[in-house]
């Protein structure tokens, strides 16, 4: 508790600090360099007004850009390079990003690799989560199951089944932590509210405290623009989902100095799977304030409402993976109980981004969220096959989560020079909170023939809830970070501290408490890179990275080892070397980079066959677990994207990844982890028609290579790989005439060939349990623009 009250003292009286720095004396601002208190420092001043010049041009939406100019332009301030590196891009290929530094930085001066996914490319591609936007995207690893309820996205082979994590959820957005709460309780963001998507490969522990070492996915939301703008979009599939986006925004003075924007969609459809929906609400209101060139402040919510929602629960490998003799398991079987199957999330979030320059070196930030989610589950899931290959023992289940969360990130950069090396320099002081509360009932199990399914409901379903369970995690890190410029080299460097605690109470309601664990961790990462900015746009690199991530569960059983002593974080490290290459006049970006990536102090079975009976596992046969494991991944990424002339888009990615458990008391030592790939590779190719009778079409086409996988530790059972091909269709119906400018018309098909496959093998039932891959799926959309 005390360390809570300390933490939110300290963020409450930064942010006291931020605000009051808005009253600071205005000649203090406007001081020049040489009255700057730092005696040997040279100021940049003119570096940051470049930066704005460059943000005050950022086009308004395309259909914005086809309409005269608005009579009330606004003068508003133009936006500062932090803000630029976290707005809206034009077209597929971004220069600038927060992600990487926490600064505006240009991404071929960042020593680590990071892909941008942007508005337009989720658009041309009718991506409607954020996993079918990272489809062609290096280093990651989709679609392993097919879901619209949870973005689950293992970076550079680190997720689910590499220990550590029991999810990898898509973990941040506009730079905070996205927290969950006990188990199901995860938020997923909308991709119809961000302005674009961003992959942040390798450890970034410095910057951003605990976090596995393959990276992130950081997820950039759609802010107030200074410029009148909307849209309002129309969508179905051939699952017939009904949908309606809006996305309008103004100035709301003539001075342009406050403005808004509100994002709002509702959604309604069937899935791939029998009697399963989807439906969702998102309201997502946001409200900038500029008084000066200074001063931005931006203040966004976020409600999302799922009442239905498709997350496929796994089947028997005989019958997917395997030959049955009673045949194969349709794809569209449920193995649930649609009479009884129930999910509902609620997510509300307000929060703001703050940023004030106090004058030509020293600037302040503070970003804030606190995120509220509630989650009931009623679900059913297979637990056993009997020996006539066609009944599957299933377990109803009954549980309620909420969880209240906290991230607050402040930030003091500073741009000065110290003879000829020039710095920005950045200092920060960021803190998380996670409040959870679970109930859960005990599982009532019931048969169903997947020949022949009849659905009822067993008595006894839903059980009443009979246990309760509190966790607590809170983390406090101070970090410092200095970019170095000195002619063509860049240098980055940067240190972290960190101080977490974590605890978990789990009870019988009206009973006494039967488990409890409570543990602090501190942990200290570090990284420094180099990069040569070769004057024909190439840029070779060099990094090392470190990472921390505290060892969490749902149980006892998966933090205390045999004494009830709980795990230490597990660490990360890596080196990478890599090129990137923006060709000069081109629209382009190409990326190399090889990585050599361990993961230490993983789970693996304790040495001593008599420790079993693990404190909290409920098994007394279940031997226990210490943390001897160890992880590595070793790879090469490629990645390219941008245009060829006016008329061809290209999106092109390669990843090559080897990884191995290289240290287990267990069976798997030596084998490649569960679910992971060794190749993958695609590549989308559009052509848009300027002049002629086709003018205004435009055609794409994608393919994807997703590799052989193992569904098993021990490597037995290989899940084959998978081509599947992707298309697209735009028209910008304005070469019509006049009666239709703004508006423009898009067909999408993904896995054109509707191709049938598995996604993904893994633990569940004996020998593997397996994932039908997605469907075709062919959506529409019809979109006006103003």
């Amino acid at each position: 508790m005390c360390r809570v009250l300390f933490a939110y003292s300290l963020s409450f009286a930064l942010s006291a600090a931020c605000v009051l720095a808005l009253w600071v004396d205005r000649a203090v601002a406007q001081q020049s360099a040489d009255t700057v208190p730092l005696p040997p420092v040279t100021v940049e001043a003119t570096q940051p007004k470049k930066a704005k010049k460059a943000a005050a041009k950022k086009p308004a939406p395309k259909a914005a850009a086809q309409q005269s100019p608005t009579p009330q332009a606004p003068t508003t301030p133009p936006a500062s390079s932090y803000q630029a590196a976290t707005g809206a891009v034009k077209g597929l290929v971004a220069k600038q990003s927060a992600t990487g530094t926490k600064t505006g930085t240009p991404l071929i001066e960042t020593p680590q690799s990071i892909s941008v996914v942007t508005k337009e490319q989720i658009e041309r591609q009718g991506a409607t989560t954020v996993s079918e936007a990272l489809r062609y995207t290096p280093g990651v690893t989709v679609d392993l199951r097919p879901s619209n309820r949870y973005d689950i996205v293992p970076v550079r082979g680190f997720g689910p089944s590499t220990g550590g994590a029991l999810q990898s959820f898509v973990g941040y957005q506009d730079g905070l932590r996205l927290q969950r709460g006990v188990g199901m309780a995860a938020p997923t963001i909308d991709p119809f509210t961000l302005e674009r998507i961003e992959v942040l490969r390798g450890p970034a522990s410095v910057l951003y405290g605990q976090s596995t070492p393959g990276g992130f996915v950081n997820l950039i939301s759609k802010k107030p623009l200074d410029a009148p703008h909307g849209e309002i979009e129309v969508s179905t599939s051939n699952y017939a989902r009904k949908e309606v986006g809006v996305d309008i925004g103004s100035p709301i003075d003539a001075e342009g100095k406050l403005a808004y924007r509100f994002v709002g969609l509702i959604r309604d459809g069937d899935t791939q799977v029998d009697n399963v929906e989807e439906q969702r609400l998102v309201l997502a209101p946001s409200l900038t304030f500029r008084p000066d060139a200074n001063t931005t402040l931006t203040v966004l919510g976020y409600y999302q409402n799922d009442p239905k929602s498709l997350y496929s629960v796994y089947l028997p490998a005989q019958g997917t993976l395997l030959a049955n003799p009673n045949g194969q398991i349709p794809r569209d079987f449920n193995v649930g109980d649609p009479s009884y199957d129930e999910y509902k999330r609620e997510v509300t979030a307000i929060g703001y981004q703050f940023e004030h320059r106090l004058n030509d070196v020293f600037t302040v930030r503070q970003n804030l969220r606190y995120m509220y989610i509630d989650m009931t589950l009623q679900g059913v899931q297979p637990n056993a096959f009997a020996a006539d290959q066609k009944t599957i023992t299933r377990a109803y289940s009954n549980l309620d989560e909420t969880a209240d969360t906290l991230a607050v990130d402040n930030q003091a950069e500073a741009k000065f020079a110290t003879g000829g090396l020039r710095h920005t320099f950045l200092a920060g002081l960021d803190y998380q909170l996670v409040n959870a509360d679970r109930l859960t009932a005990p599982t009532v199990t019931a048969t169903i023939d997947y020949t022949n399914p009849i659905y009822s409901i067993p008595a006894g379903a839903p059980a009443p809830f009979n246990a309760t369970a509190q966790v607590q995690y809170d983390q406090l890190g101070i970090y410092a970070q200095d970019q170095i410029k000195l002619g063509n080299w860049v240098a980055v460097v940067g240190g972290r501290y960190d101080s977490t605690s974590y605890s978990f109470d789990q009870h019988a309601i009206g009973g006494t408490a039967t488990t409890y664990v409570a543990g602090e961790d501190d942990a200290y990462t570090w990284r420094a890179g180099l990069v040569y900015l070769f004057d024909n746009g190439l840029a070779p690199y060099a990094s090392y990275s470190t990472s921390f991530e505290p060892v969490t569960g749902q149980n006892a059983g998966g933090v205390l080892d045999h004494d009830r002593n709980p795990f230490k974080p597990t660490t990360g490290e890596q080196y990478e070397i890599g090129v990137k290459y923006e060709p000069i006049g081109w629209n382009s970006v190409f990326t190399v980079a090889a990585f050599d990536l361990t993961k230490q102090d993983v789970l693996t079975l304790d040495p001593d066959p008599l420790h079993t009976d693990c404190p909290g596992s409920g098994n007394p046969s279940n031997r226990c677990n210490v943390q001897a494991g160890e992880v590595e991944a070793r790879g090469i990424e490629l990645e390219a994207r941008g245009s060829l002339n006016r008329n061809i888009d290209f999106i092109a990615a390669y990843t090559y990844q080897d990884t191995e458990i290289t240290k287990s008391n267990g069976t798997d030592l030596g084998k490649r982890p569960i679910q992971l790939p060794e190749h993958t590779a695609s590549g989308w190719l559009n052509y848009t028609f300027r002049e002629g009778g086709f003018a205004g079409l435009g055609l794409g086409f994608g393919v994807r290579y997703f590799g052989s996988t193992f569904g098993d530790a021990v490597n037995n059972y290989r899940v084959p790989s998978v081509t599947l091909y992707d298309a697209g269709l735009q028209y910008d119906l304005s070469y019509l005439g006049r009666d239709f400018r703004g508006y423009s018309f898009n067909v999408n098909a993904s896995n054109l060939f509707d191709k049938t496959y598995v996604a993904s093998c893994g633990a569940g039932l004996a020998p593997v349990a397996c994932y039908w891959g997605t469907e075709r799926t062919v959506e529409a959309t019809l979109r006006y623009r103003w």
